[in-house]
């Protein structure tokens, strides 16, 4: 239906009721001849010329707009729009004939729930749409003030002439022959209509008008609707290849926000329209549990938050007025639903109990300093980190992969998805808060990656090859101070022809990685594994691992892993793990694995669990200027430690030359610091690879 198709309902003038001849809808359905010219003149003059006025205005107005030299300022993504629309003809999706259709009315009442998802609906129901749609209303009710042409009988007489010219009278076209010349004329004079051809002039620019008003309007649309899924999904371009460079990026995202453009423009109705916007939102049950508490927390926030609790020691049978607050802080998040009183009841302790559990803590039931520190956080700061979380849930590795494993550093836990649904929920360790000073900023040296790879293999009864710079920093100066180390925990180090040196810890009770591994191959070196360390997984927050992830429940997850390849074998596992030596298994089925990184989460029971910023990767995002904290400029770094072919502990001393680090100590002869990236000592080469410590 072109631009102007609304004019059609307008009635024309003149006629007697009863007398109609019926009504045709374009001069294509006319049949040669006067007589069959003039019954249609009369019975459908309006319709006739609306069609000829919407021939005349201008073609393809978002053709004009997108491709003029000077674009309309506002329009972000100008490039994108006008491949979108050439692509599909420069038909409109949302504005057609002046009307917003059942997209843009999605669209536009999709917005402002996106507030819930921490993007602000101002970004997309911006004012150059307001001004747009203003401006386009503006337009169109110019348009419909200027009266439409109507034929009265005399009128149709004046048309005589040229309706039985014998020029005209056998000519296909005759009809639009005759519009050009009542409206096409040079000037008013010349036409056999002369008012019918000034109200043509008027309409003529009007309807130019409006129909760029529409373009406009729908142009800013778009723009806005291409923003919304570039930062809802499309942007992300990492869950798809996270090495890609720079153009493999842009590649990408203009894949995805081409997809997305197809799958909403083709939508036939409103629920389409609505099902295409929400199919934006990450998928994954985390992200749908954030939407509903960030919009609780919001509300706290609105009403003002809640009290600050005065830090001082509490616990059950305690009385006062910091035990009332407390209570109303409590409340307030909604952890609590008891009376409201000066003492400090069960009830209470119970809700202190679960705001403990619900933030990392041990669940004493009672106060202690970082208690204070974190149950006094504003509610503004909690509702900011429930945004990051959702961001990055929008910035997820995770693909549309049905099986994977998803590790949430923060959690401390690992979780194994299958078809939407969480079949596994295991503790875990990940890397420590180590710090040092490279390139003149303090780094988590074993913090635990975020990353995406694929689980390959396990292996049974493994080695742990030492990296070197475990080597150096732990397992060195601990031989340094026992010459019988290696022995007693299990150690052998060989010399390679080149030099190198590797150690490794055999199979065993001992050894670091337990009784199996979970491989999937990354940059990094890291995986997942057992450890003869079972204390640590009692503590809430268990960072203390070199930078790989060590497993709760090894053989429980193995089970699962080899049962759902097809492989699981219980006796057979048993004879290997007897044999004693190392045994690879292939998986046929490789599992997606995925290290992400979620400060909030929210847990079966719908609470929201602050975790620890392990790393302060969150802070960094929150807070620009925590960067400053990085520097460490003029640190000294440790001193840097080999392994001699001979097995002695080697490092420098002041003049530089290798000596034995023991006679160094005892000399008392202080090595200058050196580089952790120094390469200068024998290398240190774990057999297999560098493959990261427990």
């Amino acid at each position: 239906m072109s631009a102007l198709a609304l004019v059609t309902s307008l009635s024309a003038c003149g006629t007697k009721a009863g007398d109609e001849p019926a009504v045709v809808e374009s001069v294509e359905e006319i049949a040669p001849g006067s007589r069959n010219a003039r019954r249609a003149l009369r019975s459908s003059f309006p319709g006739l010329y609306a069609e000829y006025l919407a021939d005349r205005v201008q073609s393809e107005p978002l053709r004009f707009l997108l491709t003029t030299d000077e674009p309309p300022i506002g329009l972000k993504r100008m490039a994108m729009l006008a491949e979108l629309y050439r692509d599909t003809g420069w038909e409109p999706i949302f504005v057609r004939d002046g009307e917003l259709t059942h997209r843009a009315q999605a669209f536009f009442h999709y917005v402002p729930d996106l507030e819930h998802h921490g993007l602000g609906p101002d970004k997309y129901l911006r004012p150059a749409i307001r001004e747009a749609a203003q401006r386009q209303d503006e337009l169109r009710s110019a348009l419909e003030r200027i009266p439409m042409p109507g034929l009265r009988p005399a009128e149709l007489d004046a048309l005589s002439s040229l309706i039985e010219d014998p020029a005209l009278r056998e000519r296909d076209d005759m009809v639009s022959e005759i519009l050009r010349r009542i409206f096409s004329a040079p000037t008013a004079s010349t036409s056999p209509l002369p008012e019918h051809w000034r109200i043509h002039r008027q309409r003529l620019v009007a309807a130019r008008a409006a129909a760029g008003g529409d373009a406009m309007l729908e142009a800013r649309i778009a723009d806005a609707f291409l923003d919304f899924g570039y930062d809802m999904r499309n942007g992300n371009w990492i869950h798809a290849n996270p090495e890609a460079d720079e153009e493999e990026q842009l590649r990408i995202i203009g894949e995805q926000m081409r997809a997305s453009w197809e799958s909403f423009s083709s939508s036939a109705d409103y629920d389409a329209a609505q099902a295409a916007l929400r199919a934006h939102e990450p998928h994954h049950d985390q992200y749908a549990k954030l939407v509903t508490e960030r919009r609780r927390y919001a509300q706290i926030v609105a009403s003002g938050g809640w009290p600050e609790v005065p830090a001082q020691a509490m616990s059950r049978g305690s009385r006062g007025n910091a035990v009332r607050t407390l209570a109303e802080r409590l409340a307030a998040e909604g952890l609590y639903a008891g009376e409201v009183g000066n003492t400090f009841t069960r009830e209470l302790e119970d809700a202190v109990k679960l705001y403990q559990r619900t933030h990392q803590m041990e669940e004493t039931g009672s106060s202690s300093r970082g208690f204070w520190s974190s149950i006094n956080t504003p509610a503004e700061d909690r509702l900011a980190q429930i945004d990051l979380t959702l961001q990055r849930w929008r910035e997820s590795r995770i693909g549309d992969a049905d099986y994977y494993f998803l590790v949430n550093i923060p959690d401390f836990h690992a979780e194994v998805w299958r078809n939407g649904v969480r079949e596994m929920r295991y503790r875990i360790v990940v890397g420590n808060r180590q710090q040092e000073c490279i390139g003149g900023r303090k780094q988590y040296v074993n913090a635990t990656p975020i990353q995406s790879a694929v689980m390959s293999y396990v292996v049974v009864n493994p080695y742990w090859n030492v990296p070197p710079r475990i080597m150096r920093e732990e397992l060195l100066p601990a031989l340094l101070e026992d010459p019988t180390y290696f022995e007693t925990h299990g150690y052998e180090y060989e010399t390679r022809s080149d030099g190198g040196t590797f150690v490794r810890q055999l199979p065993g009770e001992n050894n670091a990685l337990g009784a199996v591994k979970f491989i999937f191959p990354n940059p990094h070196g890291t995986y997942m594994h057992d450890t003869p360390r079972r204390g640590f997984f009692d503590y809430p927050i268990r960072a203390f691992s070199h930078g790989c992830m060590r497993v709760q429940d090894p053989m429980g997850l193995l089970e699962y892993v080899l049962t759902n390849d097809g492989q699981w074998d219980a006796a057979n596992i048993e004879r290997i793990q007897e044999h004693g030596r190392e045994h690879r298994i292939n998986l046929r089925t490789p599992i997606p694995v995925h290290i992400e990184y979620y400060v909030v989460r929210i847990d079966d029971e719908g609470h929201a669990n602050f975790l620890s910023d392990v790393y302060r990767y969150d802070r960094m995002r929150l807070d620009p200027s925590a960067v400053a904290d990085l520097d460490c400029s003029g640190t000294r770094s440790r001193p840097n430690l080999a392994l001699s072919a001979d097995g002695r502990v080697l490092t420098r001393d002041a003049a530089g030359n290798l000596v034995d680090a023991r006679v160094a100590t005892q000399q008392e002869a202080a090595p200058d610091a050196l580089d952790n990236d120094d390469d200068s000592l024998p290398a240190l080469v774990p057999a297999g690879g560098g493959d990261m410590g427990p």
